[in-house]
């Protein structure tokens, strides 16, 4: 896909290289490449297995065993739900948000101190160390060291705190690692566990903090109730003060007004409401009586058919009937006999009388209707006048009422309010006498000392320390094999830049195939030397490929490329013309490198003119060229004294074109020596005179992203690419990535 999309790229003229190359690219490797790499690394893998089970011994060694004891104490509602029906106080129900404030309460530090200090734990060496209980004012040498570099890390300590208080600390801090609390499968329990060394002082422990718990509760609960008896006690002698007040106020008025009955006119009442709901009833009606009137005006008086204005009289009904029947027969008679003729004028008075008939009938009904609606105002003045008759006399002999109703409404309610109050006092007080105050928490299950220590399970964690250790090395192997700056397989170089990629083996040349820039001649033509070697099959390899794309395309003139200096171009080039020259081809090597000039120095260092020469007189190129007898190739040589930007402006003339042309016409195939792409850029002066490139990358030394981001720059160029050879490939290394060929692989390679 990425060739494609660069290709594309090439073909519209336009650049994307920025977008066909991710230079960041990761390599990824498939499942079966995976256990490749792993079955690589077994040795990292087998290193980690024993260091994690090193690990897990140690742990199962020198970490402790505890026992741990657990107590489970229930939140118990249903003695508040018994008060609250009761009304004895005025307290919430728990919910599951007051079940989890409990396990806070529990875990508070004031429980836990108090438990502290009754065990006495601030002695036991278990909470506080093995350190004496009672140190010396003057410090040791080691506590002032640990002092300094707690003070240099910002760690301050007060000078100030006891010993005691310290003891106190640090026995509650353990405390607290020792301890869990949590809820139970039921949300109402809470399960209270506590670990220790010894299986008694863990259920000591565990049992004294749950006491602690529900003493402190108990204590908590008295004290919110003698708070709320005096509360109580106060409010009672206010409601006594204000209900003898209301009653003192309520005989006063009645002595001084006469009153004795305070009932006197039930019937006015009555009358006065009974003349109210006819006040109602008769309103109603003249509403409705209005409402009938003036729709059935609206509708007299509104264009169409009168008999619509009264739809529920039986003649008007008929009447329309009889109407409906005309104008049918005359929409029927009219078309067929015309206008004037005597029936259609017969029907058409017919029908006038019927609608003066209606008219007149629709005119008695809304007589009617007025009349219905002169008795309804009448009746509702009647009544009017009778209601204001009554509701006047009403008022004149229960105008004294109305102070004494709210008296005794007054007197009543704080009646009321004082027994209510009187009654949660009373009953308060009895509960908190008899012992009897509501207990949220009680205690269902104590701790008791285990009979075996807490399972830790050794072989488990020497497992799961084994297989961590596995994976831990399996993560190492993997990160070997994919943080490399640089491609350490041919797959990698595949899936990177979607080319086809040979190895190219790192053969037996002594230092220069660690250093490639210290390169001698030697090297050069060692395909000839080892003939059967995997470095000579390497080159076999990009032979073919030269020789298939010139049967196929016809194409001589290719170009061996690099991103950065030093990855091995020159060496690639010098074996690829020396197999090509032994395979009886004519064969030109030109070096292009204006810069360096590694080819030129090393076959033919004795060369006075050479590649600049012959861009001045391209028609005597064979004047200029050397023949290599090792080789077996001719070598146009580079000579410069210095470097020169106007000779390397040369690369791209039209002269280099006229150099190419009499080279293709005279030599089989042309191969060029170029300058690493990265640093300079004389390739792209004379790209468009080459057929096919030939790409050369350090194994496991370049970085993949230069590699990709050279690539992503010469678009053009990339399209062009015959191959790339990954070279100076480490032998070792590489019979580790083929393991998964087999042992009878190499078989065939000698040297």
């Amino acid at each position: 896909m990425l060739a494609n999309i660069t290709r594309d790229a090439v073909q519209d003229g336009t650049d994307h290289s920025t977008s066909a190359f991710d230079t960041g690219a990761k390599y990824f490797i498939s499942l079966w490449d995976t256990a490749g790499v792993l079955r690589r690394g077994w040795i990292y893998l087998f290193l980690g297995c024993c260091l994690g089970m090193a690990a897990a011994f140690t742990y199962v060694q020198v970490v402790p065993t505890l026992y741990k004891s657990t107590s489970r104490i229930l939140i118990d509602k249903s003695s508040n739900r018994f008060l609250q029906a009761n009304k004895i106080l005025d307290e919430p129900i728990l919910d599951d948000g007051d079940v989890g404030s409990q396990i806070y309460i529990l875990t508070s530090e004031s429980i836990i101190l108090k438990v502290v200090n009754l065990l006495d734990l601030t002695r036991d060496p278990e909470f506080v160390g093995k350190e004496p209980q009672a140190q010396v004012d003057s410090q040791s040498f080691t506590a002032k060291l640990k002092s300094i570099v707690k003070a240099m890390i910002g760690q301050h300590q007060s000078e100030n705190i006891d010993q005691r208080t310290k003891l106190e600390r640090k026995a509650v801090d353990t405390f607290e690692k020792q301890l869990n609390v949590s809820r139970a499968d039921i949300p109402s329990v809470i399960e209270v566990s506590f670990s220790s060394e010894d299986p008694k002082k863990a259920a000591t422990t565990a049992n004294a903090l749950v006491d602690a718990y529900l003493e402190s509760s108990l204590t908590a609960k008295l004290a919110s109730t003698q708070m709320a008896n005096r509360l109580l006690q106060n409010r009672l002698l206010e409601l006594k003060l204000k209900v003898t007040e209301a009653d003192d106020q309520l005989h006063t008025y009645k002595l001084a007004n006469g009153v004795v009955d305070d009932n006197k006119n039930p019937l006015k009442r009555d009358q006065v409401q009974g003349l109210n709901s006819l006040l109602t009833t008769a309103r109603v009606n003249v509403a409705d009586a209005k409402a009938r009137l003036d729709r059935l005006k609206q509708q007299i008086d509104r264009e169409g058919s009168p008999g619509a204005a009264i739809p529920d009289n039986d003649v008007v009904k008929r009447l329309r009937q009889q109407y409906l029947d005309l104008v049918e027969r005359e929409a029927d008679l009219r078309p067929r006999v015309g206008e004037t003729h005597e029936a259609v004028r017969k029907l058409r008075s017919r029908m006038r009388e019927l609608e003066l008939a209606m008219r007149q009938e629709a005119q008695r009904q809304a007589d009617t209707y007025d009349n219905d609606y002169s008795l309804a105002l009448a009746r509702e003045s009647e009544i009017f006048a009778t209601l204001n008759k009554a509701s006047a006399e009403a008022n004149s002999t229960s105008q004294a009422q109305v102070p004494l109703k709210e008296l005794e409404q007054s007197s009543e309610s704080l009646h009321a309010l004082y027994n209510s109050v009187q009654q949660k006092f009373n009953e308060l007080n009895k509960a908190q006498t008899e012992a009897m105050l509501p207990q949220e928490a009680r205690v269902i299950t104590r701790a008791a000392p285990s009979l075996a220590k807490s399972v830790k399970k050794p072989l488990l964690i020497l497992a799961g320390g084994t297989m961590l250790g596995l994976l831990l090395g399996a993560a190492f192997v993997l990160a070997r094999e994919l943080l490399p700056a640089g491609f350490r397989s041919s797959d990698q170089v595949k899936q990177a830049t979607g080319l086809y990629c040979v190895n190219v083996v790192t053969a037996d040349l002594g230092g220069a195939a660690k250093h490639p820039q210290k390169l001698s001649a030697e090297p050069l033509g060692h395909v000839l030397k080892a003939p059967f070697s995997r470095f000579t099959e390497a080159f076999r390899h990009i032979t073919a490929q030269v020789q298939q794309s010139n049967r196929a395309s016809g194409d001589k003139v290719f170009c061996v490329v690099s991103s950065l200096a030093g990855e091995g171009k020159t060496l690639v080039t010098g074996n690829l013309g020396a197999l090509l020259s032994q395979l009886g081809n004519r064969t030109l090597i030109i070096d292009c490198d204006l810069h360096r000039s590694t080819l030129t120095r090393l076959l033919v260092p004795n060369a006075s003119s050479g590649l600049i020469e012959a861009l001045r007189q391209p028609s005597r190129l064979s004047d200029f060229v050397y023949a290599h007898p090792e080789l077996r190739a001719d070598i146009l040589p580079c000579v410069l004294p210095h470097r020169d930007c106007r000779s390397i402006d040369l690369l791209g003339s039209d002269d280099m074109g006229l150099l190419v042309k009499h080279a293709r016409g005279a030599y089989d195939y042309v191969i060029f020596d170029a300058p690493p792409i990265m640093p300079v850029t004389d390739v792209r002066l004379f790209e468009r005179f080459v057929d096919k490139f030939v790409f050369v990358v350090q194994w496991n030394t370049t970085s993949r992203r230069v590699v990709l981001e050279s690539l992503g720059e010469s678009a053009a160029i990339y399209d062009r690419i015959l191959c790339i050879a990954l070279n100076n490939v480490l032998p070792d290394a590489l019979r580790y990535i083929e393991a998964y060929k087999g042992s009878k692989f190499n078989l065939h390679y000698v040297g």
